[in-house]
């Protein structure tokens, strides 16, 4: 979502194509959507897929919940949100959060243990990556990381209807991870940042492959060609 003219960040988005800085990739089927969030944090699902006993993980918090709360509000879900930032925990904690939000400091990784996290230099910048780079800190902060099996085991869940995921960069080994599992998605949201100079476009390339080759289809990519949102093909049939 963006107040930008649609129009300019298509040419933009046309253009870093061209210089191979983008993705040649557009949505592969036509189902009905709707967008739940702000205008800075707003997020792409299917229409009419959720429902009151519906689980959903929403992993990087950060400072903005609209896209959970508006999910609530619509579908009455069940939110399992996930970060482990010092200032996301410390804001959730001011905020009077919903009995169906369900906030955790940890972090999503490939593995289970502990990650160092870089915070942005930009001092109101919420966001922390585990990838370092020169926007970032050099001194790293440790934080606790699990896979979502993991999670999903702690929380006794089996299956998940919406998986949606900002994790700054570590997307790919983690969706990685989760597609050599057993865990029942139904809807994948996932911010890829092949925009970080160290993260190469190959890298999103290779996760749409994967994506695709474990049944996910692309149902909507953002004006801005880093919000992805995918359906599995069997809620399709």
């Amino acid at each position: 979502m963006t107040t930008k003219n649609p129009a300019y960040l298509r040419g933009k988005r046309i253009l870093k194509q061209i210089l191979g800085k983008d993705v040649w990739n557009y949505a592969q089927v036509n189902i009905p959507k709707e967008f739940h969030g702000s205008e800075y944090e707003g997020w792409c699902v299917a229409s009419n897929m959720l429902q009151p006993d519906s689980i959903v993980y929403s992993i990087g918090i950060g400072d903005d919940v609209s896209f959970d709360y508006s999910l609530i509000q619509r579908y009455q879900v069940q939110i399992f949100a996930y970060d482990p930032t010092p200032e996301s925990i410390d804001w959730i904690s001011k905020q009077n959060t919903p009995e169906s939000f369900h906030f955790f400091g940890e972090g999503l990784a490939h593995y289970d243990g502990v990650a160092q996290f870089y915070r942005s230099k930009k001092e109101t910048n919420v966001c922390h990556s585990m990838t370092q780079r020169k926007e970032t800190v050099k001194e790293g902060i440790e934080v606790p990381v699990k896979r979502l099996a993991t999670l999903c085991r702690q929380n006794n869940h089996s299956a998940i209807s919406l998986l949606k995921m900002d994790i700054e960069g570590a997307e790919y080994d983690v969706l990685d991870d989760i597609m050599k599992g057993d865990i029942n998605i139904d809807q994948i949201l996932v911010e890829f940042h092949h925009r970080f100079k160290n993260i190469s476009v190959n890298k999103t390339k290779g996760a749409l492959s994967l994506l695709n080759r474990m049944g996910y289809k692309i149902f909507y990519v953002s004006l801005k060609g880093r919000e992805y949102s995918f359906i599995h093909e069997r809620l399709l049939q």
